[in-house]
């Protein structure tokens, strides 16, 4: 399910189907989204985002969040890290009709920003997210995530194992096609 929309995979659906019938959502979603949100606090992001982020504005650069998730949560994300300042707008699955892997978040993405897809990179921990940007015709640089480590990345420009160290030079030199792909 990581970086996958609803309108793609409905896990809820699935589960019923697998129960052999209906299950009290309205009771069993409370409770999932209350434990999800016990599980989160405290979190932080993932090493050198902050520090990238910070280099990224300094330069003038600007970032998006472009995620299949509501606009609702990745704004708590948001709030709850301090990052929100730290991206010019946000494109969620409330935004377009098709979440990833389809590639209209990213498309919208660029599109806010005046730019061509292949203008823009994308910073990805999903194959689907992969797959989005792909579709897009925006280059990749995937850093997985502990969930994510292990998938297929075929494709992607780059396979980082941290942002850790990852300035926008780098980023600017994978972009290019000149940066070694990393694993």
């Amino acid at each position: 399910m990581r970086g996958v929309g609803f309108g793609h995979y409905d896990p809820m659906a699935a589960l019923e189907n697998l129960l052999g019938g209906p299950v009290d959502w309205d009771t069993h979603l409370p409770m999932k989204d209350a434990r999800i949100r016990a599980g989160q606090q405290g979190l932080d992001t993932m090493p050198g985002i902050r520090e990238l982020l910070a280099e990224a504005r300094a330069a003038g650069v600007p970032c998006v969040v472009a995620s299949s998730s509501q606009r609702s949560h990745v704004g708590g994300w948001l709030e709850r890290t301090g990052l929100r300042d730290s991206f010019e707008f946000v494109r969620s699955r409330d935004d377009v009709e098709r979440a990833k892997p389809f590639p209209d978040l990213f498309l919208s993405a660029a599109a806010g920003l005046g730019l061509e897809p292949s203008e823009t990179l994308v910073l990805e921990d999903s194959s689907n997210g992969l797959r989005a940007s792909i579709a897009a015709g925006a280059p990749c640089v995937v850093v997985p995530s502990p969930v994510t480590l292990g998938s297929d990345f075929t494709g992607a420009a780059a396979i980082l194992p941290t942002l850790e160290g990852v300035g926008l030079a780098r980023l600017a030199e994978i972009h290019a096609g000149r940066g070694s792909g990393g694993v």
